[in-house]
Parts: C-alpha cells; sequence; structure tokens
C-alpha cells in the first residue's frame, strides 16, 4: 500500500482531496468524496467527485476500489 501511494504522489500533486460522506454495511466502507489534482508529467488539471470502497478482513483492507470520471483522468494524461 505504501508503494502505491508513493507513486501516487510521484506522478500526480494533489490541491484538494475530501472525503465527504461515510457509510459502512458488513464488510465495506464506502467513501464518497472529490479531488483535484494536476499531472506532474504535463501541467494538465483534472477534478472529479469519486468514490471508494474498502473491504476488510481480519482488521486490515483486503481490497480497494474507485469509480471516477476516467474520461476525464485520460484526457489528463494526454500530452
Amino acid at each position: 500500500m505504501q508503494k502505491f501511494f508513493g507513486t501516487v504522489a510521484e506522478l500526480l500533486e494533489f490541491s484538494e482531496f475530501t472525503p465527504r460522506e461515510f457509510y459502512s454495511d458488513r464488510d465495506k466502507v464506502f467513501v464518497l468524496g472529490y479531488y483535484a489534482m494536476t499531472v506532474r508529467k504535463n501541467g494538465r488539471p483534472y477534478a472529479s467527485d469519486w468514490i471508494h470502497i474498502f473491504t476488510f478482513r481480519d482488521g486490515k483492507v483486503a481490497k480497494f476500489r474507485e469509480f471516477m470520471d476516467t474520461a476525464g483522468i485520460a484526457d489528463a494524461w494526454r500530452e
């Protein structure tokens, strides 16, 4: 997990990361939020609402899923 977030920090500069709502059901936690960032490689901005879904097993995160504006992030990565 540490390596993943290190790679994210190398590639993107976040200007906002705001979790807004938290919900849980059995082994899952759902977080709705918003972020804004810049792709370091080309300086293009990107912003989106998102949902993160964490699945827990034995008190640890076993699975992570993210849903966001994938077309927007693809545009931001284009040269």
